[in-house]
C-alpha cells in the first residue's frame, strides 16, 4: 500500500492512498498523523474514502521542473 500527503488547498493537507491512477483521501491531515493512530493504522488506510483520479500531476510552487538546476542551498 502507498500513502502520500496532498496538498489540497493552501492551507489544507490530506492522507491519501495511491491505486495507480487513483487517489482515496483518508480522513487524516497528513500520513505522519495516520500512522501514529495506533496498531490499527493500516486498516484505517485501507477504509473507503473520496477518490481523486490523478490525470495530471501539478507541480508545487517554487519547485524546479524535472530536468532543471535545482534552486541554490543556502550554507
Amino acid at each position: 500500500m502507498r500513502l502520500t500527503t496532498l496538498r489540497i488547498t493552501s492551507t489544507r493537507t490530506a492522507a491519501a492512498r495511491v491505486d495507480r491512477t487513483r487517489l482515496t483521501l483518508l480522513p487524516f491531515p497528513d500520513v505522519g498523523t495516520l500512522v501514529t493512530t495506533g496498531e490499527a493504522w493500516q486498516d484505517r488506510a485501507a477504509a473507503p474514502g473520496e477518490v481523486l483520479t490523478r490525470t495530471t500531476p501539478r507541480r508545487t510552487p517554487g519547485r524546479s521542473p524535472p530536468g532543471s538546476s535545482p534552486s541554490p542551498r543556502c550554507t
